[in-house]
């Protein structure tokens, strides 16, 4: 009998998640990569590459949130109600 496969990592097509920490981001925002890529938008600093203006996005990504909007609408004669509820259900293993 042969011997089992081993994983071969992730399956093709999946991403690396890489969770930045807090030191990461504080390190980004002390950069001055962005304050260099305002300058470049306002014209002050022509010489940056299309290369360095990726990476201050992509590095802006990073440590800002991606705002969206979100609207809810509905029948105005049958607007929509949201209902909390909270159920206790007797049972479990600390049960007397």
């Amino acid at each position: 009998m042969t011997a089992a496969k081993r994983g071969r990592g992730r399956p093709k097509g999946s991403r690396k998640h890489v969770m930045l920490t807090e030191e990461h981001r504080d390190k980004i925002r002390k950069s001055n990569m962005f304050s260099r890529l305002i300058r470049h938008a306002e014209g002050k600093e022509p010489d940056m590459t299309p290369t360095q203006v990726q990476v201050a996005l992509a590095l802006m990504k990073k440590i800002l949130p991606d705002l969206s909007s979100v609207e809810h609408t509905g029948n105005p004669d049958n607007p929509l109600e949201m209902i909390t509820e909270i159920r206790l259900v007797a049972g479990g293993k600390d049960r007397d």
